[in-house]
């Protein structure tokens, strides 16, 4: 896995459409992190929703979730070690906003265009499943396939997942091997998810993988269509910014 240091070059490297690590969190924890967000918003109320990789699960997440005060999750979840819940915002929970927080970090990225933000704060052990993100190219919604190897290549969008406190573990597979996973797009608009269990999916033989740690202060670059899955090795916060360029 190629790491970037020059922050300089990072354009550039974008355009490889390739994933890679940077070693930079931006400076968003001089804006956000479990500190600030206990002793400012412990009184928020927030959305927090079960950590799970079954498909039909996830469908019926909304019926699932919970509403609790930035205060309870931190003392019912994170302190107490348990690892059903996790608090993310993205698409229509506009979190970052309410709290006044989205434009201060969008704008410490410092490249890009039409500048996203979502947010993610978990315990040891919950995870995100395998999913794409095709963010609406909707000429895409499953990988057609007959576009071969030079349709990856094309300048799509791309999202900057960075870790600001914890650790992660990223679990990557190249579009390619999109023919040998059983996927859906039911889940999510802009998104497709994977019906297969982690295990199956990493002992298929026709399917390559890669794995990358992420600690605090480090980031990926994660290109539309790549397949990839976030597993917290510990209580953690992060963001993922989502651009085009």
């Amino acid at each position: 896995m190629f790491v970037l240091k020059d922050q300089s070059l990072l354009l550039d490297k974008l355009k490889e459409n390739l994933p890679f690590k940077i070693d930079t969190d931006f400076g968003i924890n001089e804006i956000l992190n479990q500190k600030i967000l206990s002793n400012e918003f412990g009184d928020k109320i927030i959305k927090v929703e079960m950590s799970s990789e079954d498909f039909k699960f996830m469908k019926k997440l909304d019926s699932s979730s919970k509403r609790i005060s930035i205060k309870e999750y931190v003392s019912n979840y994170l302190d107490s070690h348990q690892n059903l819940y996790y608090f993310k915002c993205e698409d229509s929970y506009d979190f970052l906003s309410e709290i006044n927080k989205k434009q201060s970090i969008i704008s410490k990225y410092k490249f890009g265009k039409n500048g996203r933000v979502s947010f993610w704060w978990g315990n040891k052990n919950t995870i995100t499943p395998f999913h794409y993100d095709s963010y609406g190219f909707k000429q895409d919604r499953l990988i057609k396939l007959n576009h071969g190897e030079e349709y990856y290549k094309k300048p799509f969008e791309h999202s900057i997942l960075t870790v600001i406190e914890g650790k992660k573990k990223v679990y990557i597979i190249h579009p390619k091997y999109s023919k040998f996973l059983n996927h859906d797009t039911e889940l999510q608009d802009g998104a497709s998810w994977c019906l297969e269990s982690t295990e199956c999916i990493l002992n298929n033989k026709n399917i390559k993988y890669e794995t990358v740690i992420l600690n605090a202060g480090e980031s990926i670059n994660l290109p539309m269509f790549w397949w990839h899955k976030i597993e917290n090795l510990e209580r953690g916060l992060a963001i993922t910014y989502g651009f085009l360029i």
